[in-house]
């Protein structure tokens, strides 16, 4: 932005302060100093079911008439410092120093109050700012990176690097919706207000583990998103009251992504290797949507013997076209999750918990896997079919007439556009051509079968300032669904835009920052493993205690934490004498987290933040100990004698179990 225009917008923030005045502002004034000041309202309080929007909580006001703007925001200075979280390795250089800001200023206006007696309608603009400081369009909040540098690779030749920093960094809106009442339609008074909201808005059920907030996070495994966007995703939710302070429901649409704006859209040759489609291009309503419903029923409110308790029953049902298991789009799932979450709290004592359940099936495509690709070959970069086989030509170092290890050159057009599907079998019409064994993928489906159950209680002892807490939680794990090519149900539970991290009892490394390289699906007929930060495929037990003193008057708070954790599904152990994973099963203790989330009020509205957390690896991650995850980068650095990692010793050098360590320290102001 220009210096003209920056001075321009401080101008227009000042005039529109001392314009407050004439704009009939309220006007309170400061009893010490004699000075007027800005009155910063009460919270309003949520209608009984409501969902609250993730509004800010401080601001000030601008009222005109029966139109009210409200003005607030948010900055946050981060530090963190954190030591083989990765990989658990203390012999990679796995300790990572860094800061990371957040800057968010929030316009909410609305209508309506003094005329209907309720806001009857109401616009809400959030703009972000945030990054990682020396590291430029670095905004993810949490990003595992890769294992080796951001290299231009072709077949294991480097070209040398790439980069996509900018000088500037980016503001955005991660929210933005309209909302208003349906009631002043029909004129009915507000005692059961019906509400339509559209936009850029976060939208969960429960406690955000079968449906969460954060659009764009999935699960990479069954061909979900693997992003986050860090805005509210696009959509509709209607929302009223069906018994007043009793019963209230939300009906809610979302476009995940949209594949049909234009013809390009349509037309995209992107189903070229998709076997009995009839024509390559994307077609029509191949978008990616989702229909969600949710009732908030309070059947005991404030009641003198029962306390409160409030029972969320949910469903939503996702239509995703486009799903990729390893060439875009090889798959598409009609699925979703339906189930029950709980709150319960009477005199100091409360407890909760949520159950979920997925349904619903996922239908890989038959899919003719041979593309394109460059090798190296005695010196020559030449392009291949990737699994059509010369049978005819002997391989390199090799006499043997018909070797099946030489790739046909892509000038060999006529055999790859033969229509023969049958792997391993030689072409007919091109008897020195064969398909390779694993040239064409049979179609199969996966029947969704997962679940999941969390349930925690805490007791406040209000003479001594403390609350204690214990939790359970346990997720069903399976196998990488694509790893067996035949119909089948999965087990593992999938949580969509999920990050869950507890509710009484806080996990810090393990669910809050998901860093740590987690393997799954250890099976003996695997070289390597998948790793996977969702939350699936894992049990714990918690427990917690949070000390808040209230005669320092600063919000002083201390809340340590302890959580053993375990996986759900059986793996195998890795042989590292062997250099491969074993028939033994390994053990499914993962380890102990223990963690301390702190803060304490400075001045006025800034907060001092400080968590520590400690991981200990059990003895499953001794038992997986050097196995390779995805592509190992590692073997690549063994083949090469300069980099001194003999072959013999390249497992020391990849997972490991090693203690982890977290430090963070933040300072956070509101207004």
């Amino acid at each position: 932005m220009s210096n003209f225009k920056t001075k321009q917008l401080a101008a227009l923030l000042v005039i529109s302060m001392i314009s407050a005045n004439y704009l009939h502002c309220t006007i309170q004034t400061d009893t010490k100093n004699n000075m007027p000041a800005m009155e910063i309202p009460a919270p309003v309080p949520t209608p009984a079911g409501k969902k609250e929007d993730k509004k800010a909580e401080k601001g000030f006001l601008i009222k005109y008439g029966d139109t009210t703007l409200k003005i607030a925001g948010k900055t946050k200075i981060d530090h963190y410092l954190q030591k083989n979280i990765n990989l658990l390795n203390g012999r990679l250089p796995d300790e990572l120093e860094y800061f990371k800001h957040c800057a968010d200023i929030d316009f909410d206006v609305t209508y309506g109050k003094e005329t209907y007696g309720y806001d009857a309608l109401e616009t809400y603009i959030a703009l972000r700012h945030k990054g990682v400081w020396g590291k430029p369009l670095s905004y993810a909040d949490k990003d595992p990176g890769q294992l080796g540098p951001s290299h231009i690779r072709l077949e294991g030749t480097i070209f040398g690097t790439h980069s996509h920093n900018a000088a500037k960094s980016l503001v955005w809106l991660s929210q933005g919706w309209l909302k208003f009442a349906l009631n002043p339609l029909f004129n009915q008074d507000g005692e059961y207000l019906q509400t339509i909201k559209l936009g850029w808005f976060p939208f969960g059920l429960g406690r955000g583990i079968a449906l969460g907030e954060n659009y764009g996070m999935g699960k990479e495994l069954l061909g979900l998103y693997t992003y986050s966007e860090d805005k509210g995703a696009p959509g509709v939710v209607i929302s009223g009251t069906i018994l007043k302070d009793r019963l209230t429901y939300d009906l809610y649409y979302a476009k995940f992504d949209e594949r049909g704006k234009s013809l390009g859209d349509t037309m995209s040759m992107e189903r070229f290797h998709i076997i009995g489609h009839g024509h390559p291009w994307r077609g029509e309503n191949k978008d990616d949507d989702l229909v969600a419903a949710t009732v908030n029923w309070k059947p005991f409110n404030n009641h003198e013997n029962v306390g409160t308790v409030e029972i969320k029953p949910y469903i939503f049902y996702n239509m995703v076209s486009a799903q990729r298991f390893e060439l875009l789009p090889d798959a598409w799932a009609k699925w979703g999750s339906y189930g029950l979450s709980l709150e319960h709290s009477v005199n100091g004592f409360e407890w909760g918990g949520e159950v979920a359940l997925n349904y619903g099936v996922q239908q890989a495509l038959h899919i003719d896997r041979n593309v394109k690709k460059f090798i190296n070959r005695d010196g020559n970069l030449v392009q291949i079919f990737s699994h059509i086989l010369d049978v005819q030509e002997p391989s390199e170092g090799l006499a043997a007439p018909r070797s099946e290890k030489t790739l046909v050159t892509s000038d060999s057009k006529k055999a790859a556009a033969v229509p023969f599907y049958e792997n391993n079998e030689e072409i007919p019409g091109f008897p020195q051509f064969k398909n390779d064994k694993n040239r064409f993928r049979p179609a199969f489906k996966n029947i969704f079968g997962g679940w999941m159950g969390v349930i925690d209680a805490a007791y406040t002892i209000k003479e001594l300032d403390l609350k204690f807490a214990v939790a359970y939680a346990y997720t069903s794990g399976d196998i990488n669904p694509a790893s067996e090519e035949r119909d089948k149900c999965y087990k593992g539970f999938i949580g969509l835009h999920e990050w869950y991290s507890g509710k009484r009892v806080k996990s810090l490394i393990l669910l809050d920052e998901r860093l740590l390289k987690r393997p799954v699906h250890l099976r003996n007929d695997r070289e390597t493993a998948n790793d996977d930060i969702s939350f699936s495929d894992i049990q714990y037990a918690g427990f917690g205690a949070t000390w808040a003193p209230k005669y320092f008057g600063k919000g002083v708070s201390i809340n340590p934490n302890v959580l053993l954790f375990c996986n759900t599904h059986d793996a195998h152990k890795y042989d590292r004498k062997e250099g491969k994973i074993s028939h033994e099963k390994a053990s499914h203790f993962m380890g102990t987290e223990l963690n301390c989330i702190s803060r304490c009020g400075l001045i006025g509205d800034l907060t001092f933040l400080l968590n520590l957390s400690m991981f200990f690896p059990g003895q499953f991650f001794r038992d997986v100990a050097g196995v390779p995850l995805g592509r190992d980068e590692i073997k690549e650095l063994a083949s090469d004698p300069a980099n001194n990692i003999p072959q013999r010793e390249a497992h020391l050098f990849r997972l490991g179990s090693d203690n982890a360590y977290h430090c963070y320290v933040g300072l956070e102001y509101k207004f």
